[in-house]
């Protein structure tokens, strides 16, 4: 029985996709890099990884089993083959990814929240430690906590219990349905003793909140909940209790009508390293669908098993095994993205033959934005004598074939990233960001020669290596005045972004504020608030966004200022030779906080944050006040403050440039006067972005595991041909290039003058 189910894990696994891996693997292994790299593989295509009936197997006895389509291919223990097998028509291109058996340390980090012992010992049916008697009023109780908030609260009704069981090592069993009010706790003495006291100051704190009106804080007021919704809620509560037992362990000895099979490698990473101890990444899709998943260490293999409970007839039971099983798939290709490393390219910029030099050399100058002259970088720069009438002819035909495969290497790199981003669970962000480059880490050859020639230049650029950073910093290049008022003089450039405003010099500011914030419990997280005037002429603000990311140790890098920045699936650098500003284009990703990492004291801290005027807008703009009031908070590491002002570009007016003042403060003075407290540093940079690319992205920020996105992975979603004067006719990516370059001659026109 044992060789039975493996053979047929095997078969839907492999099956419809052991010619594509045949003809790549005879392709040699060349030619197949570059399939990978370019994302052009037949295996490759634009949509999601939902698996036909024909490529699942499910079984419903020892003697019954349903046709599948068999391949003689063996199975490989390789990622890459993996992904192939598991979504063969996906379009995920994965570049450069280590074969599981050759994984150094921790494996990929899939964010998903792991389980304690606790909770490991309640998946195991081990026997409760503890009680906790919960009051009738509990779901009045949860309501002022969630506000006007319905749906969050249909969709988590316990999280309050969730979030106490994570702060204090515990877990906490939800109610079996609205009627029932005993809780149930796994922990040892000690974690229970602190979770009852939890509870009971959950409690209290909840009965002595006061839904206040707070108008001039963005705070809308709380509705009560109709009769209807909590009826609703109240059935949809008692779904989600009785579909909470499939996250744990079946009984031992117990049959089910139909099991599904997913094949994992023998070799390499552990699934319990990658999905967690109990694989509780696969906790959402267990409730959703009501099935157990397990793990077969014998098998290595994953076992969908259907008991019938919540969909009784076969065809729905079988049903819910595809859809588990082709969910692990897409799990597995969001493991095999991210264990890709992060895309960079370092393009060196075509110049005009005005500027023709034939040697570059690195100037080792003070770093853009820091008052330290020891803090040293290095600059490329053209150098030596000017190009002869001959050599600019020369010179010509090579830069037309520079700028050619500098747009090629950029489409092919910018689609292999987006074809991973399908699976990206979190929130992601596209951006083109204006600056001054430096290199960090290059290639010269030979080392002590104080200039090398341009061509040599280009190519060292792209070795593996070579490391650069963008200082978005632009005073280093522009005065504050000087840039600030260029920009709201445009008008043959730039636009409001806001169709009510009608004069560039009348365009309101949107500020943010960036909390960063250490808890032992919830690790490094980051609060993101939003706010603008409510009305030109009113001193009131509304809230237009609020949200809690999360810094992990596999997810960020530290900076210089002690604060934590996300790394990026994707950065393009260009090199421009000359003075002045130029860009890259950059993809980062956040994760989202789960609301059980929140801790009360943090969310009290986010409800009490507001925006406050008392100068100007030009004033505080000038000597950079602070526009932000917070509590005191001793989990409070950082805080920045960014005024931004948006312009849409007149040449393609999808694109939006924001110009944006960052002022760092002291986050000891939260609740000091503001016309008091100094920033104690300041910057001003610039960036663009087109607005479908938020819309888009957005999607990723409310994937639950083992969903993907619902937008084609091409460069056509992101980057559409524009029909409009003076758009370029030959597709969306060269209207991109055209009007970034338009913005970096726009910031440029002091140095080129």
């Amino acid at each position: 029985m044992a060789a039975y189910e493996q053979e047929n894990a095997k078969e839907w696994q492999m099956s419809s996709v052991g010619r594509v891996v045949k003809e790549a693997e005879d392709s040699g292994d060349e030619e197949l890099d570059e399939h990978i790299n370019t994302g052009t593989h037949p295996s490759f295509a634009a949509k999601p990884p939902i698996l036909a009936a024909s490529e699942i197997s499910i079984f419903t006895g020892p003697s019954v089993r349903l046709p599948v389509t068999v391949s003689s291919r063996p199975a490989t223990n390789n990622v890459a083959a993996a992904v192939s097998r598991i979504a063969p028509d996906n379009g995920a291109s994965v570049r450069n990814i280590r074969p599981l058996q050759q994984a150094r340390g921790l494996p990929a980090w899939l964010p998903y929240e792991r389980d304690n012992a606790a909770t490991t010992a309640w998946k195991a049916r081990k026997p409760h430690n503890g009680v906790f008697r919960m009051p009738e009023d509990y779901f009045e109780l949860a309501r002022k906590h969630y506000g006007n908030d319905v749906e969050g609260l249909k969709k988590s009704p316990f999280a309050p219990l969730v979030e106490i069981g994570v702060r204090t090592g515990t877990h906490i069993l939800q109610p079996k349905s609205s009627r029932e009010l005993t809780l149930l706790i796994w922990g040892t003495s000690l974690q229970i003793k602190r979770a009852q006291d939890a509870l009971h100051n959950w409690i209290a704190r909840a009965r002595k909140k006061t839904l206040i009106k707070a108008i001039d804080r963005g705070m809308p007021s709380v509705h009560p909940i109709t009769e209807k919704q909590k009826n609703r809620l109240k059935r949809d509560v008692d779904n989600a209790a009785s579909r909470q037992k499939y996250r744990q362990k079946p009984e031992e000895g117990r049959t089910f009508p139909v099991t599904g099979m997913y094949l994992w490698s023998t070799e390499g990473a552990r699934p319990q390293d990658v999905f967690g101890s109990g694989c509780e990444a696969f906790d959402w899709i267990r409730s959703f669908y009501g099935c157990y998943i397990t793990f077969d260490q014998q098998l290595c293999t994953f076992k969908v098993l259907c008991d019938g409970k919540i969909h009784p007839s076969y065809e729905k039971m079988v049903e819910s095994a595809k859809e588990a099983i082709s969910q692990i798939g897409v799990t597995i290709s969001e493991y095999a993205a991210r264990s890709s490393g992060p895309l960079h390219r370092y393009l060196v910029a075509p110049l005009n033959h005005r500027n023709y030099r034939k040697e570059v050399e690195i100037l080792c100058l003070q770093k853009p934005g820091t008052e330290n002259p020891e803090a040293l970088t290095n600059f490329p720069s053209l150098t030596g004598n000017r190009a002869t009438q001959d050599e600019i002819d020369v010179l010509n035909e090579w830069h037309i074939h520079l700028s050619r495969e500098n747009k090629l290497e950029m489409q092919r790199t910018t689609l292999s990233c987006i074809k991973r981003l399908q699976y990206y669970r979190g929130q992601l962000r596209m951006r083109v960001l204006l600056g001054v480059f430096a290199l960090n880490n290059y290639y010269w050859m030979p080392p002590k020669a104080p200039t090398i020639p341009i061509r040599d230049f280009v190519e060292n650029m792209r070795k593996t290596g070579t490391k650069g950073t963008l200082y978005k910093n632009l005073t280093a290049v522009h005065g504050y005045d000087d840039l600030f008022d260029r920009t709201r003089q445009a008008i043959n450039v730039f636009e409001p972004s806001d169709v009510m405003t009608h004069s560039l010099h009348h365009v309101m500011p949107t500020y943010d504020a960036m909390f960063e914030f250490v808890d032992k419990d919830s690790g490094h997280v980051r609060l993101e608030v939003a706010m603008k005037k409510v009305h030109p002429s009113s001193n009131a603000f509304e809230t237009i966004q609020k949200r809690w990311t999360r810094m992990d140790r596999l997810n960020a890098v530290r900076r210089s200022d002690g604060s934590m920045e996300v790394n990026h699936p994707l950065e393009i650098y260009i090199i421009r030779l000359l003075r002045g500003v130029t860009w890259k284009l950059q993809i980062s990703a956040d994760n989202n906080v789960d609301a059980s990492r929140v801790t009360p004291d943090m969310a009290d801290f986010a409800a009490a944050v507001h925006c406050t005027m008392t100068t100007p807008i030009d004033v505080s703009i000038e000597q950079g006040q602070r526009m932000f009031a917070y509590p005191a908070s001793d989990l409070l590491r950082h805080f920045e403050q960014k005024t931004s002002w948006k312009y849409r570009l007149k040449l393609h007016n999808t694109y939006i440039f924001e110009l944006a003042r960052y002022d760092t403060f002291d986050t000891r003075l939260g609740n000091a006067n503001a016309s008091d407290v100094k920033p104690t540093n300041t910057s001003w940079a610039a960036s663009m972005y087109d607005g479908n690319w938020d819309s888009l992205l957005g999607q990723n920020g409310r994937l639950e595991v083992g969903e993907a996105v619902k937008w084609t992975p091409d460069l056509e979603t992101f980057f559409p041909k524009i029909f409009a004067a003076g758009a370029s006719e030959q597709g969306g990516f060269d209207n991109f290039l055209q009007t970034v370059q338009a913005v970096v001659d726009f910031l440029n026109e002091s140095e080129n003058a």
